[in-house]
């Protein structure tokens, strides 16, 4: 169950953020250390009288922190070019709906109880002094750790911000992981795999199996690395991703145009700051890097997205390529596309050679997969007798009781119809008597009426023949179909 922040934690982790963390403290990733330290300040400034609260939610609600902030200075900063309220001169009903309607936010838009969480966080961030670039940072006297910590010191005062070129991923390394990641689920998006992994428990099964082929990639002589450090960097990629997403569609909306891809990582980050955007690893994405992930967003968007009937995900690395316990790839059965590879594999798919006794294996198994096919559809044959003669048996009781269910309508609508005419008849008798007519003289009345009832009757007589012969001629070319098909499977079966 997720750990309920009280306002007073939310000061604790900020004051143990601002202390342990190194400018920018803004950034959505941290290293081991990193969170080591924080989550250890954390523990020793946070309120003694509330439960202990683990590091995996401390980094998960200061995830939750960043994303807040840069929404606020987003919002603040267009409000202020605009000349609108900025988020804090907002009425209450204003900002929760603003909240809501904001992607960015994740799940603090949608859970109602994270309304009051979030709305503490966001009064914190407003006063910390780290997301105060232009004024001298001032810590309040109650939250000030000088009397507990001798080596504190206070942070220094932002000024013009530069572009951090520093990594603990190498450019190889994201390579591979961009690799594994477009191979994954373009493979998933091929075979037909739409809305597989649409579920929580399925998306963390899908970030194993790119973690997995990522390590596959990376050998054994690379850095190892944890899921939770490949999911971290995906998350990262993914929101540096939106970012540029969204700048280069504001740039779209310009008149100039300016030219991104063809300015330095310092340029792109005074240009993406003047149209109120901030994110440091989106002005690293080259356009051969974004056009990738292009591709994996469409792609993930098929897997991720929820479908009727989804079929089952593949539990295991080995199940998603195809390959067998020997290490042999075998062909997928879903949805071959024509075709689709003839140019080549697609850009970061991953092939390897076969040897000669790899492929003479594979040629033995395809022998063995035939035999076993062709003695599967003998016996299959061999069953389906039994079953012809039981489906033919349902079929012929289905039309009998058909047949005898019109035969019964139309005796009872005709039955209705002779007492109408009875009752018609008797009554032209009665009108004919006091007229004083004689009675050895019909009414043409009565005569075009008998004469209308008895065509009727006549045509419903001929429609429930004609239905009859019908079902009859269907009967008769189902059995000579069954006859033909089993006398093609026995002399099959003979050869």
């Amino acid at each position: 169950m997720a750990h309920w922040w009280r306002r007073d934690e939310l000061q604790a982790l900020l004051q143990a953020w601002e202390q342990t963390l190194d400018p920018p403290r803004d950034r959505d990733e941290l290293t081991e250390l990193e969170l080591q330290r924080l989550y250890a300040k954390f523990d020793a400034l946070r309120p003694r009288d509330g439960a202990s609260v683990p590091a995996q939610e401390v980094e998960t609600q200061r995830q939750r922190l960043v994303r807040t902030f840069l929404f606020l200075r987003a919002f603040n900063g267009e409000s202020t070019r605009a000349g609108r309220p900025t988020w804090f001169q907002l009425r209450t009903q204003q900002q929760d709906s603003l909240r809501r309607m904001n992607g960015r936010l994740g799940e603090l838009a949608t859970e109602r109880p994270m309304v009051d969480e979030m709305k503490a966080a966001a009064e914190a961030l407003a006063g910390l002094p780290m997301f105060r670039p232009n004024e001298t940072p001032q810590l309040s006297p109650l939250l000030s750790p000088t009397d507990t910590d001798t080596d504190y010191t206070p942070p220094k005062a932002k000024g013009k911000s530069k572009v951090k070129m520093t990594s603990k991923w190498s450019k190889r390394d994201e390579q591979r992981l961009l690799s594994a990641w477009h191979e994954v689920v373009t493979i998933l998006a091929d075979n037909g795999y739409a809305g597989s992994f649409a579920s929580r428990n399925e998306g963390l099964r899908l970030n194993s199996l790119i973690h997995q082929r990522y390590a596959e990639l990376c050998g054994d002589n690379s850095t190892p690395r944890t899921n939770q450090s490949t999911g971290a960097k995906k998350h990262a990629i993914v929101m540096a991703f939106r970012a540029l997403r969204n700048v280069l569609r504001t740039l779209a909306s310009q008149s100039d145009r300016p030219n991104w891809f063809g300015m330095t990582p310092a340029e792109r980050m005074d240009l993406q700051k003047r149209f109120g955007h901030h994110n440091e690893q989106a002005v690293f994405i080259e356009k051969e890097m974004y056009q990738r992930l292009v591709q994996i967003d469409k792609a993930q968007q098929i897997v991720l997205t929820p479908t009727a009937d989804a079929p089952r995900a593949p539990a295991t690395l080995d199940e998603l390529l195809g390959r067998t316990k020997m290490g042999i790839r075998k062909k997928m059965g879903r949805k071959p596309t024509k075709d689709k590879y003839s140019s080549g594999p697609p850009k970061g798919f991953v092939i390897a050679e076969k040897s000669s006794e790899e492929s003479e294996e594979e040629s033995s198994d395809d022998a063995a997969s035939i035999r076993n096919e062709r003695s599967e559809n003998l016996s299959r044959s061999a069953n389906s007798q039994p079953r012809d003669a039981k489906w033919m048996t349902r079929l012929l009781d289905t039309q009998t009781q058909r047949f005898e269910a019109l035969l019964t309508e139309f005796q009872e609508e005709r039955r209705q119809e002779r007492q109408h005419n009875v009752e018609i008849i008797l009554e032209a008798l009665k009108l004919r008597s006091a007229s004083a007519q004689k009675a050895d003289q019909p009414s043409p009345f009565v005569e075009a009426l008998v004469e209308k009832q008895r065509q009727h009757l006549l045509g419903l007589f001929n429609q429930l023949q004609e239905e009859r012969s019908q079902e009859r001629e269907q009967a008769r070319v189902l059995l000579r179909e069954l006859g033909t098909s089993r006398l093609v499977q026995d002399q099959e079966h003979k050869d």
